[in-house]
This record gives structure tokens, sequence and C-alpha cells, in this order.
């Protein structure tokens, strides 16, 4: 009798771990809210000259457009925009606040 009940003690934590796995996996891929709204100004770096300056969401996206459509950028390379400072191509780094 004490090892039927051994058994049914053991499936009984198996299926409550399942249940949590699944549970913990449905939770952190449920959300979906989580998208990167850009509003406003932002601050990027320039990587060649180090210098920071503001960009409008309007103008990022057009400069992304641009890089995009003349082949300088691809979907897993960073984007490559000409610095309006010291006039090289760079990639920009966004400064975010803390």
């Amino acid at each position: 009798m004490d090892e039927s009940k051994g058994k049914l003690i053991k499936i009984g934590i198996i299926i409550a771990c399942l249940v949590l796995a699944i549970g913990v996996t449905a939770y952190t891929l449920g959300g979906g809210d989580d998208e990167v709204v850009l509003e406003g100004e932002f601050l990027v770096e320039c990587t060649q000259c180090g210098e920071s300056y503001s960009l409008s969401r309007d103008e990022f996206t057009q400069k992304l457009e641009t890089a995009m459509s003349e082949g300088v950028m691809s979907m897993t390379s960073p984007p490559t925009i000409t610095c309006p400072l010291c006039g090289e191509a760079t990639v920009l780094r966004p400064q975010f606040e803390n």
C-alpha cells in the first residue's frame, strides 16, 4: 500500500510541475503590449565623433526609410545614417534617460 501511495504522490508532483511550467510559459509569452512607441524627440549619439543630438520621431523614421531604400541597412544591422555634425556615415546609438 505504501508503494502505490508513493507512486501517486510522485505522479501528483509531476503533474503539478507540468501545470506550473505551462502556466509560466503562457504568462511570459502571453503579453503583447510591450510595443516600443517613439514619441516626441529622442537623443542619439554618433559613434564616429561622439557628439549627441536630438531627432524627432518623423526625422528618425525618414532617415531609416532612406537608409533601407538605399540598401545601406538591413533588418539585422543597426541603422547607418550620415551624422549632421561630422558628415560621416555612422551608427546612431540611442541615449536613454535614467
